[in-house]
């Protein structure tokens, strides 16, 4: 459980390569008093970039990861994933 006075840290996966800099750049600036400590698209396209990813992850250890991959890709990539990172919402 995340403190309500606490600033919260947050993760954003999803979008395109060229798609993702924009959605991060149009959240820093929505939701302020959070902490973007990251994003990266949502094209893993292999068990070695997806591993990368979830290191990238682990790293900066976010609050919230924001996965916006569509539906259900996302919902079956964090139920295959989800106890490999160190994330406390997703």
């Amino acid at each position: 459980m995340i403190p309500l006075n606490e600033v919260i840290s947050y993760f954003l996966l999803g979008a395109d390569k060229n798609t993702i800099p924009t959605a991060a750049a149009y959240a820093q600036n929505m939701f302020l008093g959070w902490n973007q400590v990251g994003f990266h698209d949502g094209y893993l396209t292999n068990e070695s970039l997806t591993s990368a990813v979830i290191d990238q992850i682990n790293k900066v250890r976010p609050d919230l990861l924001l996965v916006g991959m569509g539906n259900p890709l996302q919902e079956n990539w964090i139920t295959r994933i989800v106890h490999n990172w160190d994330v406390q919402c997703a």
